[in-house]
């Protein structure tokens, strides 16, 4: 009887310190989370306006690239990212940095816009929940999307931004499908 008597008292005791760990844990999370919330979101918004300016506005990438000042933002943007982002806005913004880094010569344009716009549709969602698509976002800035050589332009550089980004097939098949079905529709 001693020994149930032990028993009983041990795992007692056992249960509460369980439940005062789990208690702990989750105050914990709950202040990390805060903390996010409240300093995080003004850095979000500011870090997906930064990525949005350069989607509306196409012809500023070249003009802020000659002069440095693309650069200087991209770094003081990065480190918004890297510290307020989701795991998934820092690998896309990994794949691009390894993108421009890789190739020096002569960048793909369509490319850097998909990747633009697919940094932003991350953004957005870490910012506020919504999921965008991608190309709707491109939608929004090539008015002949759905021309023919624009279809395959853009195409192929989709196909390969999602290489470089590791999207599974069958999720970007999903993405392109609604893509080609809406300007099917035109």
């Amino acid at each position: 009887m001693a020994v149930t008597n032990i028993f009983t008292t041990l795992m007692s005791e056992y249960e509460q310190d369980r439940r005062l760990g789990i208690a702990q844990e989750h105050e914990n999370h709950m202040q990390t989370d805060e903390f996010y919330r409240r300093v995080g979101i003004e850095k979000l918004e500011h870090s997906l306006t930064f990525w949005a300016h350069y989607l509306v506005n196409l012809d500023e990438i070249g003009k802020d690239s000659q002069s440095g000042l693309l650069v200087q933002r991209l770094k003081e943007n990065k480190e918004l990212i890297i510290v307020y982002g989701s795991a998934r806005t820092i690998h896309d913004l990994g794949s691009y940095q390894q993108f421009i880094a890789n190739d020096k010569s002569d960048y793909n344009q369509s490319e850097i816009i998909i990747f633009f716009a697919q940094l932003i549709a991350d953004l957005k969602y870490d910012f506020t929940g919504i999921r965008v698509n991608p190309i709707d976002l491109l939608r929004t800035q090539v008015n002949d999307l759905s021309s023919p050589e624009n279809e395959e332009l853009f195409a192929s550089a989709y196909r390969s931004v999602m290489d470089m980004l590791n999207v599974p097939k069958k999720e970007r098949a999903v993405r392109r499908r609604r893509w080609f079905r809406k300007n099917a529709d035109r």
